[in-house]
């Protein structure tokens, strides 16, 4: 127990996972509710008898994607300064929604990218140093007494380590067609590390192509479809050096 809630073991795992963004309330049920044995409608009952409790508690919060009509969990504050004290994380940088999401598709394909760096990265060589969100990178500006009005941030920033190298960052932007050029300069302007721009359709990924090259720009960009990423997205044999994947679904450019 803990300032009043009582939080169980399986309890933390989850809020691990919302540590990263919100997720469809399908996703949390296929991957901490399902046994495997048993009725799917039993495993629904217990999982919503479980998260019932840990949204009175103030654990975590939900809402409605209008868009697919599908319940979304949220890391509620008490959930975030919970999931930091048992893992050690940062509480500036939990993904905690004081409102209704003006993008559901993009945060939720934002986070889903994101968690794929973390949790992919136990059956792969390479581990993940940090990972720190845009409102985390734009808090870390401000406490430097920098301004951030204006400024370009990416959705997040990962550093990973392969074994045997050395530490590898990059920027990343999960990019939705919902940002004109000037917002887009500005992505790649305020990008400190190699961009990595994840797009949906190969159409958009041409306009990015084109809006990179008519800027000049002599930072490194990969773009790459969303649905076309392999697994180990940040492995270096894959992501940086990608031998085996079609040269029209990842397009990598350095000028």
């Amino acid at each position: 127990m803990r300032r009043g809630i009582m939080c169980h073991n399986h309890d933390y795992p989850i809020l691990h996972y919302l540590y990263f963004g919100g997720a469809p309330v399908s996703v949390i049920c296929s991957r901490f509710f399902s046994t495997g044995t048993g009725k799917q409608v039993t495993h629904w009952r217990r999982m919503w008898r479980r998260l019932t409790k840990m949204v009175e508690a103030r654990l975590i919060k939900c809402a409605i994607n209008h868009r697919t009509a599908e319940t979304i969990l949220f890391l509620d504050i008490k959930g975030a300064e919970l999931v930091c004290d048992v893992y050690s994380l940062e509480i500036e940088n939990a993904w905690i929604h004081t409102g209704r999401p003006r993008d559901f598709h993009h945060d939720l394909t934002t986070a889903s990218l994101a968690r794929r760096v973390i949790f992919e990265s136990e059956t792969t060589t390479y581990s993940v140093l940090t990972l720190e969100f845009e409102h985390y990178l734009k808090r870390v500006q401000g406490r430097k007494g920098g301004s951030t009005k204006g400024l370009g941030y990416p959705d997040f920033r990962v550093s990973t380590k392969n074994v045997g190298d050395q530490p590898r960052t990059i920027d990343v932007e999960r990019d939705c067609a919902t940002i004109g050029r000037q917002a887009f300069e500005r992505k790649i302007q305020g990008a400190t590390y190699p961009l990595l721009i994840v797009f949906d359709k190969p159409k958009r990924g041409a306009w990015l192509y084109t809006q990179a090259v008519n800027m000049g720009t002599t930072r490194r960009i990969y773009l790459t479809e969303y649905k076309t990423l392999p697994n180990n997205i940040f492995s270096p044999a894959i992501c940086w050096h990608p031998p085996h994947c079609d040269p029209m679904a990842i397009t990598i450019w350095n000028q």
